[in-house]
């Protein structure tokens, strides 16, 4: 996938507490660079005024240097690292969505010890178009769409995960209530090394910009062991597109992020994880049914 030239409202990564008392334990006299904190944004691109989320964990200056590549005029994948989900062009395309939903991973792989694998996630992206006739707009509506995620157990391999059909098995927005409920799911196969499914209820759904953010639980079952793990994280994302009901279509759409960390309550291991959906109106996909 091409990705889309940056954003001209791009701007630097807030500065965390610790990231500020390592600044000003450094006191301006040389040093290391100190390492930063991952940052989580939400705005709206001025080159395209799709509305975006994007987490970004760049650790110092040269995984900067290493985003600009792809951010360019003329996008390039710099040795060592690549878009993860470029296939997803694909799906976008053949539903007519490239103008709609854009989403990006970049990560640093490794190609020396066999197959590829990811060993790190250096920035998520998720871009959603603005809502339209909003006025229009009532009762529930349900998606479905796609789900990718990387994990790590106890700071080990990242195991990269996803499903074949439906990783966003289930998701309602509620404008009555102003909520969202969701369920993302990966699986275990050929293509995917790790099972995982996350859930919430009642996240904060904003009627009038389309934007939710909310606590989440992501479930995740060891592959090596065969035992199930939790921890909690945060979700965040964008509804767009037209409510009206054409052609025997509502004509939304959405796409989000979510970053989990923290321990297993039961066994005390760590889970660190990092996820993008995207998905539309279960009509678009051919679903029958009446108007919502």
């Amino acid at each position: 996938m091409t990705p889309l030239p940056p954003s001209s409202r791009l701007r630097p990564a807030a500065l965390t507490l610790p990231l500020l008392l390592a600044l000003a334990a450094c006191g301006g006299g040389g040093g290391s660079e100190p390492v930063r904190e991952p940052t989580l944004e939400s705005y709206t691109n001025d080159h395209d005024k799709l509305n975006r989320v994007r987490l970004n964990k760049a650790a110092n200056r040269a995984d900067d240097r290493i985003l600009a590549q792809f951010d360019d005029g003329n996008p390039a994948s710099p040795a060592g690292y690549k878009e993860l989900i470029a296939g997803q062009e694909k799906i976008l395309t053949a539903q007519n969505l490239t103008k709609r939903l854009f989403v990006e991973v970049i990560g640093e792989v490794d190609t020396a010890n066999g197959p590829e694998r990811v060993t790190r996630i250096l920035r998520i992206t998720a871009d959603t178009e603005p809502f339209q006739d909003i006025a229009q707009a009532k009762g529930e509506y349900f998606f479905r769409g796609e789900n990718y995620v990387w994990v790590s157990l106890d700071g080990g391999e990242v195991l990269s995960g996803s499903k074949e059909a439906d990783g966003l098995a289930f998701m309602r927005i509620d404008f009555d209530t102003k909520t969202m409920d969701i369920r993302l799911e990966t699986e275990l196969s050929p293509v995917s090394e790790v099972e995982t499914k996350l859930t919430a209820s009642g996240i904060p759904f904003d009627v009038n910009s389309g934007a939710f953010r909310g606590d989440v639980i992501l479930q995740v079952r060891d592959p090596k062991v065969d035992t199930n793990l939790e921890a909690a994280g945060e979700l965040l994302g964008n509804v767009g597109g037209n409510p009206a009901y054409v052609n025997y279509a509502h004509g939304l759409v959405a796409s989000g992020l979510y970053t989990v960390s923290g321990r297993d309550k039961a066994t005390g291991r760590t889970v660190e994880a990092d996820g993008v959906f995207f998905g539309v109106h279960e009509h678009l996909l051919g679903t029958s049914g009446n108007p919502d």
